[in-house]
């Protein structure tokens, strides 16, 4: 399996641009899926100068209906390229948006592009669903254990109401292979461990050999943070790969203490599992 960052919140490469936002190129032994498209152009031109070309991508993959994550389709969808299909949860185009501390300020972060505008798009329900043999979009992901909780910034907007937004339009991406499993997480809002656990239960032990996820640690407290540490050492994964929003104190913390089995990434970053 080949994987290459084509957008991470850093950059250190030269010719390669960085956004906040994300968006990773999986090349297995029979398909090609982009995960996430960041907020802009900047995945498609970075794929350009890393010579990942969108020309034979089997399927864009969204994990949930943030900006960061999926504004890069606009981009896409002036290019003069064929849109692959796309597979997002049903729920990623409710209205999202995020407050200030005291709720007297929010702010658009969902999609902006029509879905009507692409040929190919499977919005999902399903709990799991195997998009290619071997290839799962996981969902309905519990909120169980006592330090990962509702993140109180984030709402949908509903008949004119703030609603508390449950992140039901979040998925993970799984791929199985050489006997093990391979999970990608967009921005884990229901918990990294939360998630994790998840796929432990609907894969019935099958052993995780590689994470790469944005964490969602990038304001979260010490003991959140050790406590989520503590929990992936139980968990046991080969690989972790954490990045985007999981924040540099939170990437430290884990790199220190899971040493090489912690591997950092960037944009341009490529990684021959």
């Amino acid at each position: 399996m080949r994987i290459s960052v084509l957008n991470d919140n850093i950059v250190y490469k030269r010719g390669l641009v960085a956004e906040h936002g994300l968006s990773i190129r999986i090349e297995t032994n029979e398909k090609t899926i982009v995960f996430d498209v960041g907020q802009s152009g900047v995945f498609f031109q970075n794929g350009i100068v890393m010579k990942c070309s969108m020309a034979n991508v089997d399927a864009i993959v969204l994990s949930h209906g943030h900006y960061d994550h999926c504004g890069g389709m606009n981009y896409l969808l002036r290019q003069d390229v064929k849109c692959p299909p796309v597979y997002v949860r049903k729920e990623a185009f409710t209205e999202k948006v995020s407050a200030n501390k005291d709720k007297t300020l929010y702010r658009n972060t969902g999609i902006a592009w029509n879905p009507e505008d692409i040929k190919e798009l499977h919005q999902i329900e399903k709990p799991l669903t195997e998009i290619f043999q071997n290839v799962f979009l996981l969902g309905n992901i519990p909120m169980n254990n006592s330090f990962e909780k509702r993140e109180a910034s984030f709402f949908v907007l509903k008949d004119g109401k703030y609603l508390a937004d449950d992140m039901r339009d979040e998925q993970m991406l799984i791929i199985r292979e050489n006997g093990g499993l391979f999970v990608f997480s967009g921005c884990s809002h229901c918990g990294i461990i939360n998630s994790l656990n998840h796929v432990k239960r609907v894969f019935k032990e099958e052993p995780i050999y590689m994470v790469m996820a944005g964490m969602h640690l990038l304001r979260a407290d010490k003991e959140r943070i050790e406590k989520t540490v503590e929990a992936l050492k139980e968990i046991n994964p080969g690989i972790v790969i954490p990045l985007h929003c999981t924040g540099l104190e939170a990437i430290s913390y884990i790199k220190q203490s899971l040493g090489g089995r912690c591997q950092l990434a960037e944009t341009g970053a490529v990684f021959n599992l």
